[in-house]
């Protein structure tokens, strides 16, 4: 008799656990291999989905991806008798996601050769692991954030807490701000038109704040990222819609052809024709705005420079404009989903990510770090658990306080 779901459910989580024995070992490989439509049932089974996100112990034997070519010829040249030569990949262990243990039935042979195994998310393509790396020492912990602490500037300069404002509250220009079941802030007509006379809120999240989200007085939607800020009119009066972001924002932008939208920061102006888009306005290095679009058209203007983007092009605008086709947009809003997504990024970058989420400061001691990183991790993850995972690659830090130290 065919075993139940059940049963390969309970292999599934032996092996998350790390307590199979070989033989059922190799029994979930082969079920995978033969069955996996309903592997893919089971990955996205509550119970399964909240043992991985436990971060549960796996062995100390590693598997690289069978998509690294090094690791999927050799598995090809042992299939084809041919001997298997010692492969030692670069390696950087990063658990969390659902997809963690999604492997081909390449990866199912090397099992069969013996190797207890965990699917790898992050692999450093560019940095080696040195020979016998001690495992690096727990580094003081601090929790992702469980819930948003943002607030609203009224136009009065009161600032109010938007977990306050489930009751609603009246903002002028016959509108009322009100925050909802699922903790969508959002902007509602009362009784009345709006007059002539522009009156702007702004919505605060702080760094260590949940991804908070409101829906403007036009229906637009915008996502706000920890350490960002938009301020927008309680009412669109006038020929034109104008708001104005600092940090990170995705937007969903109501079409009104009569209206159109604008999103500005400094100098850089976004022109909106109805769509889809992320505006990373964070301060950095380059001095660049970059605005990536997902779906609908864009125009980007900044200091004379104007380019109207596609979907998938994004915009990198500073001393100079630059356009960048077929971009990763998956990895742009990744942080909007619920994810770090760190594939082919530099260490300043990662770090950038990891102040703004954990409230955080980031110094470096020496130099810093040539390394591009490459995997997701979910952002509910405690910043040791991140930590530990880029330590993998020979990155090396220390906590003191609110201070994550890169050390030389």
């Amino acid at each position: 008799m065919q075993p139940s779901y059940a049963y390969y459910k309970e292999l599934l989580s032996g092996f998350i656990r790390n307590t199979l024995t070989e033989a059922e070992g190799r029994e979930l490989y082969a079920f995978i291999a033969a069955q996996p439509s309903v592997y893919e049932q089971l990955m996205e089974d509550p119970d399964i989905i909240a043992l991985i996100a436990l971060g549960a112990e796996s062995s100390d034997a590693v598997l690289v991806p069978a998509a690294d070519h090094r690791v999927r010829t050799q598995v090809l040249a042992h299939a084809n008798g041919e001997g298997v030569q010692t492969v030692t990949p670069p390696v950087v262990a990063m658990k969390g996601r659902k997809t963690l243990l999604r492997w081909s039935v390449a990866a199912a042979v090397l099992v069969l050769l013996g190797f207890t195994t965990w699917f790898l998310l992050l692999q450093p393509r560019q940095h080696q692991l040195a020979q016998g790396t001690t495992a690096a020492k727990p580094v003081a912990d601090k929790a992702a954030p469980v819930r948003n602490r943002a607030t609203i500037t009224l136009a009065n300069g009161t600032v109010v807490a938007v977990d306050s404002l489930r009751q609603g509250l009246a903002t002028g220009q016959f509108t009322r701000v009100v925050t909802r079941q699922d903790g969508q802030v959002a902007y509602e007509q009362t009784n009345g038109g709006a007059g002539q006379e522009l009156v702007y809120n702004t919505l605060s999240n702080p760094r260590g704040s949940k991804v908070v989200d409101i829906t403007l007085s036009d229906g637009s939607r915008v996502w706000l990222n920890a350490g960002s800020s938009l301020t927008y009119p309680v009412a669109f009066t006038g020929n034109e819609r104008r708001v104005r972001i600092s940090g990170e924002g995705y937007f969903e932008i109501a079409p009104d052809a009569h209206k159109p939208f604008f999103v500005t920061r400094n100098e850089m102006e976004v022109q909106v024709l109805g769509t889809h888009f992320n505006i990373n306005a964070y301060d950095n290095a380059a001095g660049e705005t970059r605005t990536t679009l997902l779906e609908g058209a864009v125009r980007v203007k900044e200091g004379g420079q104007q380019v109207t983007l596609q979907p998938g092009q994004q915009a990198r605008a500073g001393a100079t404009m630059n356009v960048i086709s077929n971009v990763n947009v998956n990895q742009v809003v990744a942080w909007k989903n619920g994810y770090f997504n760190f594939e082919n990024m530099r260490l300043p970058d990662v770090m950038q990510q990891l102040e703004m989420w954990y409230d955080i400061s980031v110094v470096y001691e020496g130099a810093v770090p040539d390394i591009r990183f490459y995997g997701e991790l979910r952002r509910d993850t405690n910043l040791s658990g991140v930590i530990s995972a880029l330590e993998d690659s020979g990155v090396h830090f220390k906590v003191e306080g609110n201070k994550l130290i890169v050390l030389p």
